[in-house]
């Protein structure tokens, strides 16, 4: 049946030369896909030109939905706006001692950044770096960067931990997760391999390893830089990885809250939405309390068009992220950010087309019982490729 909707609506565009002839062909192609698939679901779509801003398709477009992690893309480009491309999380060994003959006369703090790339080889570096046989104090782990709220509001409270769901921390180790385990505890983990590491260089640790924030007036023993942001906002968008959306989001402003505000902000400044006319929780778009609308998110993409690095970060149909092993036969023309969660699927983004255009869409879908996999298959890949092959 889908096949034969199809064909028809093709049939039909062999003829269509104006202008109005092809919008009616896309609305007819998109409406009969999503009849055939789901006619039950809670569909949005909204569709634009990018070089005109005028609407070649909407559905629901003033509608809000659970965005899944297509809210990623309001996480990304507002710690770019807010920490620029070649911003950094940092890592440091500090002191608030003095180190004499090798030996320091104090105590040696590890300032976590909330780095979700952090890897136990940076901390080999680190304590390479130090030059001292002994610390007579106490070792410290600072992890007050961040708030002690791990989880964001409407996360799922049974949701099972694993590589994607790994508890988020002022010092993450290895994203959390060793040799198919998630580490459920990373700062006391950082904690134990920074003792080995200490013992491995011979250096005695004569107090104990604690929890405390870092004197202001701290001597820098060592530092750890990650790569900018330009490079960590590819993981979120390619390949929708919570871990570095969430660090990012709370590096924002330490908390969930704050980094709410910094993203409202953003919006409100930089896209000219309301932020009382959407909600945003937190950065990964695991909360099912995040609303947003296909109107809200065009506009964000429009303003968007032009960001480089932003436009580098995304999935690719056919050729890489989450959006590799999808549209094939459109590979390279589609670029976006997909969401999935239990009865929901979105896909916002980029689309080339065959008369040269680039477009702006977003589709939301919520409330379907049928399996995932067969909602982005025969409903948001059949729309885009409506849209390659009939946009005018």
């Amino acid at each position: 049946m889908r096949t034969l909707i199809f064909l028809l609506c093709s049939l039909s565009f062999l003829s269509a030369g104006p202008y109005e002839e092809r919008i009616n062909w896309i609305t007819h192609s998109i409406e009969g896909v999503i009849r055939s698939v789901d006619p039950t679901a809670l569909v949005g779509v909204k569709v634009i030109t990018l070089d005109t801003g005028k609407t070649l398709y909407e559905k629901n477009g003033e509608k809000r939905f659970v965005p899944a992690s297509s809210l990623k893309l309001f996480t990304a480009a507002a710690a770019l706006d807010r920490f620029g491309e070649e911003g950094l999380f940092e890592t440091k060994l500090v002191t608030d001692g003095t180190i004499e003959k090798r030996v320091l006369k104090g105590s040696c703090y590890l300032i976590g950044s909330g780095d979700p790339s952090l890897k136990g080889e940076d901390l080999i570096e680190l304590v390479d770096k130090l030059r001292m046989s002994e610390i007579t104090g106490d070792l410290y782990l600072d992890i007050t960067c961040f708030d002690e709220v791990a989880k964001g509001p409407g996360w799922m409270w049974d949701e099972t931990l694993a590589y994607w769901s790994v508890p988020l921390s002022a010092l993450n180790i290895e994203h959390n997760y060793m040799m198919g385990q998630v580490i459920v505890n990373p700062e006391k983990f950082v904690a134990s391999i920074l003792k080995g590491l200490l013992d491995r260089k011979g250096i005695l640790l004569r107090g104990e390893l604690k929890f405390g924030k870092a004197p202001e007036e701290s001597s820098l023993l060592a530092i750890h830089y990650s790569e900018p942001i330009k490079e960590l906002i590819k993981p979120v968008l390619e390949d929708s990885n919570n871990l570095y959306a969430d660090c990012l989001f709370k590096k924002m402003g330490g908390s969930w809250e704050k980094g709410r505000e910094s993203v409202e902000t953003f919006l409100k400044e930089c896209i000219h939405l309301d932020p009382e006319e959407l909600r945003v929780l937190d950065g990964s778009g695991l909360s099912r309390y995040n609303l947003v609308s296909p109107d809200q998110m065009v506009l964000f993409l429009k303003e968007m068009q032009y960001h480089k690095s932003f436009r580098r970060a995304l999935a690719v149909s056919g050729e890489k992220g989450t959006l590799k092993r999808r549209m094939l036969k459109d590979g390279g023309l589609i670029s976006g950010k997909t969401g999935s969660m239990t009865g929901v699927s979105s896909l916002c983004g980029y689309i080339k087309t065959d008369s040269k255009k680039e477009l702006g869409v977003a589709i939301f879908i919520n409330g379907y019982m049928k399996d995932g996999k067969e909602i982005k298959t025969l409903i948001e890949d059949q729309i885009c490729h409506i849209l390659v092959r009939g946009a005018p």
